[in-house]
């Protein structure tokens, strides 16, 4: 991975997390940055504070590089994330500064240039977590190098931009994604067989925001293209992201078939999920750890209430590590659905997460009387709509 498309993959990742909870095979993404949060909390103070960068006013590049250097290693003395942002904001805006500065002098090298240009990229992309104007300077930034006559870099640059360009196409519409999705080709062709996690990480994002915004049959065209390039690409460290986009289009091919799963429930009991036929069945995927997962619980619960009576049933399935956590969750939020672990629950030989292509969390998956698969983002308001199409109107009212 290039050092820009580190940035922008570092910055695309905590805008995706807001919602969705990637999945690893490590250990729990949510407990590992919340034991690295008590750690730092816990820290003592140190008897001196580290002194912060001094812009350098008139100085030369290699002064103005240097500030933007002592910037990226300053910590300021805060105890939460939140704080350090805000701390940091001024230092990013002059280190912004700094880098035009660099950019802007004659004769610079272009070594000096492009160290300028990371730099700015590196300030711009923490800015733009909370403001809109730093993404756009942002993803401006490739045509403002490719006027000083840097193609390759601007190149480079665009494609790094890729993920960052693909998260607002998102909202944008199918136009601008149909222009972004060229330049992803463009780019894939431009690289043959010499793939990155970069790349990887392009392609995924590409066939999740074409379902959204083109629907699932262009996203099942360019997973079956995706695929194919990916599986040729001279890289064995790629295997398990060519895992993932397949997985993807397997969750996109399941509308329609049957899901008939077994598991054991949390108690040790055997459970087969073909004796809950004649119901409405939610398959959740969850983790005690993932945030947007127990933001979505209350929704449940409300739905649950309304229409388990006249045939709705819930399967939690929990994707946690850690099984005393979880059974003091369920006990302590009185979870009152089924709960079966990851681990336990098969289809045809395969773990659920992988039969169904889960690659991030929650993903809500709703079944028919009959075990068909109806929806595979029945999430949110979606799982009443649901619902009152499948049950007719709530036993209890919704609202």
């Amino acid at each position: 991975m290039s050092r820009f498309g580190i940035i922008c993959a570092g910055l695309m990742l905590s805008l995706a997390a807001v919602a969705f909870c990637g999945l690893s095979d490590a250990d729990e993404a949510g407990d590992t940055l919340g034991k690295k949060a008590a750690s730092a909390d816990a820290q003592e103070a140190k008897p001196e504070a580290p002194k912060p960068p001094v812009f350098p006013e008139d100085g030369t590049p290699e002064q103005y590089l240097a500030f933007m250097d002592a910037v990226k290693k300053y910590r300021p003395a805060v105890k939460s994330w939140s704080e350090a942002r805000e701390a940091m904001k001024p230092f990013h805006e002059d280190a912004v500064k700094a880098a035009d500065k660099v950019m802007a002098a004659e004769g610079v090298s272009d070594e000096i240039y492009e160290k300028a240009v990371l730099g700015k990229v590196a300030a711009l992309t923490a800015l733009a977590q909370d403001d809109f104007a730093a993404s756009e300077a942002l993803l401006a930034m490739p045509e403002e190098v490719r006027k000083s006559g840097r193609e390759a870099l601007a190149t480079k640059l665009d494609e790094d931009m890729l993920l960052m360009q693909l998260h607002i196409a998102a909202v944008q519409g199918k136009e601008p994604l149909l222009k972004i999705l060229d330049k992803v080709d463009a780019m894939l062709e431009r690289k043959g067989t010499k793939l990155d996690i970069t790349d990887m990480m392009v392609m995924s994002r590409a066939g999740m925001v074409a379902q959204g915004v083109l629907g699932p049959e262009k996203a099942m065209e360019l997973y079956e293209k995706y695929i194919e390039k990916a599986s040729a690409a001279d890289n064995e460290n790629l295997v398990r992201q060519v895992s993932g986009l397949k997985n993807s289009l397997r969750a996109l091919k399941l509308p329609g078939t049957e899901l008939n799963f077994t598991a054991k429930l949390l108690d040790g009991t055997e459970f087969d999920a073909a004796s809950l036929k004649g119901k409405v069945v939610l398959v959740d995927f969850w983790a005690t750890w993932c945030g947007p997962c127990v933001a979505e619980i209350p929704n449940v619960k409300k739905a649950y209430a309304a229409y388990h009576a006249k045939g709705f049933e819930v399967v939690g399935i929990s994707l946690d590590h850690d099984m005393d956590k979880l059974t003091k969750f369920l006990e302590e939020k009185e979870i009152p659905w089924l709960g079966v672990h990851n681990d336990t629950t098969l289809m045809d030989g395969m773990k659920m997460t992988d039969y169904c292509g889960v690659t991030g969390i929650p993903t809500m998956i709703l079944l028919d009387k009959d075990g068909k698969i109806l929806s595979i983002s029945a999430r949110g308001a979606a799982l009443e709509k649901l619902l009152k199409e499948q049950l007719g109107e709530p036993e209890v009212a919704t609202e």
